[in-house]
């Protein structure tokens, strides 16, 4: 039999049988296994099948109406794809000193009362020294310049920090310098 004369007769065959028997016919199943019925052709079967099935599904897709417009190059505007769920992976696919240094920036906004945090690098490394954390100064340059995009002050000024005082209630103490140094607000914080 050819090659045309077997897909015709297939065709035919293909619109006179149900699945459910075509299923059983090119498969044979005993006891809950899955065998498949030796024949020669079983791969042209399922090549035809597929054949038939294609046109369908392309005509579906090529006339469907669809639900959203096209708002850039790649279809969906980056701002569609920002939801809370990926912002909570890229939260915690951040480097360990990173974290460190929001979760301790956090600790004393909260502890103290204040929506805004200023410090130099020497303020924040002795803090995360005292939080039993090693790091070195470019470690902290590199994540508040690179991570967070933040400036410092252009020129040196006075400014409030906090350190460490165990003997307080709210274990940080204010602290007036003179420097160059970085300020970081709440919102800064909550939206990284």
């Amino acid at each position: 039999m050819t090659k045309g004369g077997l897909f015709s007769y297939l065709s035919i065959y293909l619109n006179h049988i149900t699945p459910y028997k075509l299923f059983t016919r090119l498969f044979f199943v005993e006891k809950q296994k899955l065998v498949v019925h030796p024949h020669k052709n079983v791969q042209r079967v399922f090549l035809f099948i597929l054949g038939v099935l294609t046109h369908p599904l392309l005509h579906f897709l090529q006339h469907r109406t669809l639900s959203t417009e096209k708002e850039s190059r790649m279809w969906f505007a980056p701002s569609l794809l920002h939801t809370e769920a990926l912002r909570k992976i890229i939260r915690c696919n951040r480097n360990r000193l990173e974290i460190e240094m929001h979760e301790l920036i956090f600790d004393i906004m909260e502890s103290v009362g204040t929506d805004t945090f200023s410090f130099c690098y020497n303020d924040i490394l002795l803090l995360l020294v005292h939080s039993q954390v090693k790091v070195e100064k470019h470690q902290i340059r590199k994540v508040l310049q690179e991570c967070w995009k933040l400036t410092p002050a252009s020129n040196g000024l006075t400014y409030t920090t906090y350190q460490f005082n165990y003997n307080r209630e709210c274990r940080y103490e204010p602290i007036k310098r003179v420097g160059r140094f970085y300020t970081v607000t709440r919102e800064q914080l909550e939206s990284l």
